[in-house]
């Protein structure tokens, strides 16, 4: 047997200079490390690199070792490979104001103010995460958050007296941290597991720790065909428009807490610049302790109560296509299919509840969307269909009283522009709501707005040494 001529770290220099060996490779590394996170996306959109060989050198650069994630369509992902961690951190401020005026013919054409409501939120937020890889096999993640949120709502037709000083709705704050930490393992190409632990803080309540334990696997790598399972603890903690909304807000909510467990299977198709198809079919089954539901009272209007045991569950399908049509132009579609039924399981609250077994009210049980998004450069025009079906407005399903609110189409339409800075990537976004003017209820005797607005600015400053 002969000896062996060079060591280890000389062949791996050796596959360094051989996989750099090429300008575009050089140019490849130099922008995935300038980079805070892996890189989704064209990078011939980025870099003076021909699309026809883009493929082939990321291919060279991931083989050699310099580079990790995934490189051939339709999935996308890789970043520099480096054996230390890589962080990530950004922050930023979200202002979100909403008005709502309802009125209604009182007769002989006059016509009377039912809502005048308006809210107003203001959110400061901050995030880091980290990744730490140990060889092929283990990666390790962190993420922290921290959103503050101030919240201003009331209703100019509703007041309430508290001794001298009139009350028309509220002013609260609250301060809302998550932080995370995961482990993956995945001994061979062929499957990964993962167990995630979670804690959270709401105001000046923590959740337990809560965990997630998942599983994936691939069947056949001809068509990407995966499966995927996992079993997730969950806490939900009532908002605040729960707690203080005037009127019907109930301060006196439990949180919500539940158990999820999911088995799915997926496939992803393919030719590198000219299509991709993925399609994925997941069953879900989840109980409920506690749900928030809001639900009518005696006194003419609705108030959040805590439904004892929810069993929810039921299929969702999901399907995205991408074609590009010539040089810098793709369309897009996505369509989803969701079929979830969500039972009161709970106990009887007096004697005459009859609402144990039934389908919760205002919740549909099928739902679906269709999207088409078509992009040119920074440009992109997006089209969304959505469907809901009917809802029952009683707890009991009775429709003998008020019946069900029937089903209703929505149609939104947005256009975004993307524009790149020196210190900031920017995304300036449009959007009409309801483009058709439907009209609809989401809850009995509350009609939704009709045809209506949104503009959207995005920053994202870059920070580079």
């Amino acid at each position: 047997m002969s000896e062996k001529k060079y060591s280890d770290k000389q062949e791996q220099i050796a596959r360094f200079a051989k996989a750099m060996g090429h300008p575009a490779r050089i140019a490849i590394l130099q922008f995935l490390a300038q980079q805070d996170t892996c890189y989704f996306g064209n990078i011939h959109e980025e870099l003076p690199i021909a699309k026809a060989t883009v493929s082939q050198h990321l291919k060279e650069l991931k083989d050699s070792g310099l580079i990790q994630g995934e490189v051939e369509t339709p999935k996308v992902k890789y970043c520099i490979n480096r054996e230390n961690w890589k962080l990530a951190t950004k922050g930023g401020y979200i202002h979100t104001q909403m008005k709502y005026d309802y009125k209604r013919d009182a007769g002989n054409g006059i016509m009377t103010s039912m809502t005048r409501s308006r809210s107003k939120v203001n959110t400061f937020y901050g995030q880091a995460e980290g990744e730490y890889y140990i060889g092929k096999k283990w990666l390790f993640t962190a993420n922290a958050s921290v959103h503050q949120h101030f919240v201003e709502s009331r209703d100019k037709n509703i007041i309430r007296q508290d001794g001298n000083q009139a009350i028309v709705g509220y002013k609260k704050g609250r301060i809302e941290v998550s932080g995370a930490t995961s482990a993956k393992w995945q001994p061979n190409e062929h499957l990964g597991m993962s167990i995630v632990l979670r804690e959270e803080l709401y105001g000046k309540d923590w959740t337990p720790l809560i965990p997630a334990f998942f599983i994936d696997g691939i069947l056949s790598k001809k068509g990407n065909v995966m499966i995927k399972t996992s079993v997730s603890r969950n806490y939900r903690f009532p908002t605040l428009n729960d707690l203080y909304f005037l009127p019907g807000g109930n301060p006196d909510l439990k949180r919500e807490s539940g158990w999820t467990y999911d088995v799915g299977t997926s496939f992803a198709i393919g030719k590198e610049n000219v299509y991709s198809l993925s399609g994925s079919v997941n069953w879900f089954d989840s109980h409920v302790k506690d749900w928030i539901l809001w639900l009518p009272t005696t006194k003419g209007f609705f108030s959040p109560r805590n439904i004892k045991d929810v069993h929810a569950y039921g299929v969702e399908l999901e399907s995205d296509f991408t074609v590009a049509l010539k040089k810098d132009l793709q369309l897009t579609l996505n369509g989803t299919l969701s079929w979830t039924p969500s039972i009161n399981e709970g106990e009887p609250m007096t004697p005459a509840d009859r609402s144990v077994g039934k389908q919760l009210p205002y919740v549909p049980e099928w739902s679906s969307t269709i999207t088409g998004r078509i992009a040119w450069k920074r440009w992109s025009l997006l089209y969304k269909w959505c469907y809901y079906s009917e809802r029952f407005t009683m707890s009991s399903n009775d429709i003998s009283l008020t019946g069900k609110l029937p089903p209703y189409f929505m149609n939104n339409l947005t256009i975004e522009k993307g524009i790149t800075t020196k210190w900031a990537e920017l995304s300036l976004k449009g959007a009409i709501n309801n483009l058709f003017d439907e009209e609809y209820l989401s809850v009995l005797s509350r009609p939704m707005p009709g045809i209506n607005f949104e503009f959207f600015v995005s920053i994202t400053p870059k920070f580079r040494k």
